[in-house]
Parts: structure tokens; sequence; C-alpha cells
């Protein structure tokens, strides 16, 4: 009599079952057959990283060439007044990585949530202020946005930053006034669209503290630098941030194209 001891793993078996039902495809490009645990196939896992390897300056967050970084500060931002002491982001706004952010932002592919909050936490590692960051604070959203959306990317991604991390996330700032959308905007519209938006939360102190801003992804700065602004007035003594991606200004639409109709 043949005797079958091994025990019935049923999260592995409805993991294989799955697998044949829904077969797990490239999040960038569709390739189907990769590893669940993964989320990307191999080419696009390696030009992701490519990309990803780029310089970039510090203190705003753009894609430069090598040596062009002094003093902490690129051409661009040299003589521009940022209450930002620093920033941190994974790549740059362009080619696969947009793609991959479209995914996460667009398509609701929550579950880049966790990936990309890791790869944020990683590049803060990279930073000398790492060891400085007393909490992390999310860009809030305007409250008809999340109840539309169902839910917040930025918020999603400092929960990830938070926990792989070990530093706490507060709910230091709230949004007390909507607006348009900063897409199509120039910076200084950028600027005034976000002015007086946010506001500290009621019970929340924060004097002394150096924090992290997290948001999804950084194209002039506006929004971070107004989020700053409300924190460092607040008492916060140092204000950074740390974001998915940069996007400079030449890139495609952050608007995902339309679908065409069947």
């Amino acid at each position: 009599m043949l005797i079958w001891n091994r025990p019935i793993r049923v999260g592995q078996n409805l993991g294989v079952l799955a697998d044949l039902l829904f077969p797990p495809v490239c999040v960038i490009c569709g390739t189907p057959g990769i590893d669940r645990p993964k989320l990307l196939c191999d080419p696009c896992g390696a030009e992701l990283e490519t990309l990803c390897d780029t310089a970039y300056c510090p203190t705003c967050a753009r894609t430069v060439p090598p040596f062009v970084v002094t003093g902490g500060c690129c051409n661009h931002c040299r003589d521009e007044k940022r209450r930002i002491s620093g920033v941190a982001r994974i790549g740059p706004y362009r080619d696969q990585f947009r793609r991959l952010l479209h995914a996460f932002k667009y398509q609701r592919r929550w579950t880049l949530a966790a990936y990309l909050g890791q790869r944020i936490a990683d590049e803060m590692r990279q930073n000398r202020w790492f060891g400085s960051i007393e909490a992390l604070v999310t860009v809030p959203p305007w409250w008809f946005r999340r109840i539309r959306r169902g839910d917040y990317p930025p918020a999603m991604l400092a929960r990830q930053v938070a926990r792989h991390t070990g530093i706490p996330l507060i709910p230091a700032l709230r949004r007390i006034k909507g607006g348009p959308s900063q897409v199509g905007l120039t910076a200084p519209q950028r600027a005034k669209n976000v002015r007086g938006k946010f506001a500290m939360t009621p019970g929340v102190r924060i004097e002394g503290a150096t924090l992290c801003l997290i948001d999804d992804v950084m194209t002039t700065g506006a929004t971070i630098e107004e989020c700053a602004r409300i924190l460092l007035k607040a008492g916060a003594a140092d204000v950074y941030a740390a974001v998915t991606a940069h996007v400079s200004r030449d890139a495609p639409s952050l608007i995902p194209p339309p679908q065409s109709a069947p």
C-alpha cells in the first residue's frame, strides 16, 4: 500500500492553480511565463536597472552627467532657493520606468507598491542624511481624489517605505483645498497652484524633527516644496524628500494615453 505522508500545502497548491489559470506576465511588456515572485521579465528588468543607475542631482533629483554636481547642487538648481535639504529617487521618468509607473498609478497595479517602496528605501539608505530621519510624511491628497481612486499612490509608497526602513509614518499634513491638476503647468504656475493647499494636522507636533516627505513623482518640486514650507513653519529642523522618479520637462505626459475603442 502506498502511503503519502507529505502534508497538503493549500497556499502552494492555490498558487500553482493561479499560475495555470492566470499566468504571471511582465508588468512592463506583458511577456508571459515569468516567475510569480518576479514582476519583470529578464530583458525589462535589465533595462530598468540600467536606466535607474543614471546619476542625479541630490538636491533637485534631475538626471545629470557625472561630475556635474558640486557642493551638492547641479547647474539647474545652484541658484534656486529650496526648502528641501535633499532628494532621493529611484530613476528618471522614462522608457521602462515610465511604463512601470503607469501600471502602478493608472492601471491600479497596487502590488507594485511593495517593490517601489523597497526601491525608495534602498535609495534613501545611500544618502548620508538617512540616519537622521525621525519620521516619514506623505504628501496628502484632496479627499475627493482619494474617494474617486480608491487609494492614493504616495500613501501606499510611504507605508511600504516605513515597513522597509522601520521609520514611523506620521499624518503630519492634510490637504485643505482642492484645485486643478499640476499636469501641463509651468514651474511658476505649479508653485501658485499648490500655494495654501496644505496645512498641519491638528495635534501633531514636529518641533526640531528631521522629516522625509514621500511622493510618487517629482517634476519641478512645487508640491514637495510647499509641503516642506508648512513643515518648516511648524518647527521641523530639516525636511528631505524621496520619490520614485523625476520627470523632465520634455518627458511624455503623466496622463495615460486614451484607450482606443474595441
